[in-house]
């Protein structure tokens, strides 16, 4: 039996609430990672979300649900998207998970900009002056680009925003607009 419900799923949606007023859009919730290879679970987590969201009066077009962007989870984003539960592509790596990403009718991907480890483990990160024109996940993100583009141009169906995340310096997080990316996941120390 699948667990369709947690505390945590409600002390999500009411830090979302909380918020509601200040935010563009929509709010995010991410589902378990634990879940990346288990459709089942990943549309179990968003549907417990959407519920806790409707309790607080958050309507479905105002949430989005993070979800890894494997085989498995992305099967979950079109069964969602019937339901009216929008999706967000993450832990997104390559050119090829952004295309199955629009394939499966996310309606953002965050490509992340740095690995993982390299916001532990500096002597990995790629530490370049301009991020834009020398960080190996640049052009990345521009095939992406491209790509989208001539999806939308061929077939006339809507792509996902750009949300890139992952930054470790603000260097990075502007670069994001030279790219033309839609949106940017900034971290607070960059920020601040």
């Amino acid at each position: 039996m699948l667990a369709t419900h947690s505390p945590y799923h409600l002390q999500s949606a009411l830090l979302c609430a909380k918020n509601i007023e200040n935010i563009q859009g929509c709010v995010l919730l991410q589902t378990s990672a634990s879940y990346a290879y288990d459709t089942r679970k990943v549309i179990a987590q968003a549907r417990s979300y959407a519920r806790e969201f409707k309790k607080l009066s958050i309507s479905k077009d105002r949430i989005c649900i993070k979800i890894p962007c494997t085989g498995p989870a992305l099967n979950a984003s079109p069964i969602l998207l019937k339901e009216g539960i929008y999706t967000l592509g993450t832990s997104l790596f390559s050119v090829a998970q952004a295309i199955a990403a629009s394939q499966a009718d996310v309606l953002s991907i965050s490509p992340y900009y740095n690995f993982p480890w390299y916001h532990t483990d500096r002597e990995q990160w790629p530490n370049v002056e301009d991020p834009a024109l020398d960080h190996p996940m640049s052009p990345r993100i521009v095939r992406t680009q491209q790509i989208y583009k001539r999806l939308q141009e061929e077939t006339g169906k809507t792509q996902p925003l750009l949300k890139p995340a992952s930054f470790i310096s603000a260097r990075e997080a502007m670069a994001m607009a030279e790219l033309s990316c839609d949106h940017a996941t900034i971290p607070k120390d960059i920020l601040l």
